[in-house]
């Protein structure tokens, strides 16, 4: 079996960790390259990035009403059913998610952990969906996502690689 870029990722779990944008954006576009729909996903400002889920999410088209208000509920129900039209490929990236964790950190591992279930749902169903979580605090860590953490990327595994 040949392991690409994805499959990296993925025996590892469905959420990564990157510090570095450079290197963030060289995964995006390997993960591009496989063809993969990338969803940019900006957590700095609470109300964008409830606007951006809801359209990732084809909010309204799956409830009837929109955005999404951040229920937590409401969006492990959003991913449930594979959203994401016309790819059995997608990757979440999530931009600046330190600033989603200082508005609440329970609130954005909860985010994570629905993530990562979703996830390996949707692998049941033979598609793909993968976190890219961009943090600018290179320290970040998170309990257990779906029973595993979050890993670091394979460039920046080491703490070495993030200066620690």
């Amino acid at each position: 079996m040949t392991w690409t870029v994805d499959l990296h990722l993925l025996q590892d779990g469905a959420v990564h960790l990157f510090w570095q944008r450079a290197i963030l954006d060289k995964w995006c576009a390997d993960l591009a390259a496989l063809g993969y729909d990338l969803h940019l996903i900006d957590c700095t400002d609470p109300g964008t990035m409830r606007t951006r889920f809801s359209e990732v999410l084809h909010w309204e088209e799956q409830f009837g009403y929109g955005p999404w208000t951040g229920n937590l509920d409401a969006l492990n129900d959003g991913m449930r059913d594979w959203p994401f039209e016309g790819n059995d490929k997608v990757a979440l990236v999530l931009l600046g998610f330190d600033r989603h964790v200082s508005r609440g950190e329970r609130e954005a591992i909860a985010l994570l952990d629905i993530i990562e279930t979703q996830s390996r749902n949707s692998l049941l169903q033979g598609a793909r969906l993968l976190a890219l979580v961009q943090t600018e605090d290179r320290s970040f860590f998170t309990p257990d996502l779906g029973g595993r953490p979050a890993m670091w990327n394979p460039d920046e595994w080491s703490n070495a690689s993030r200066g620690l």
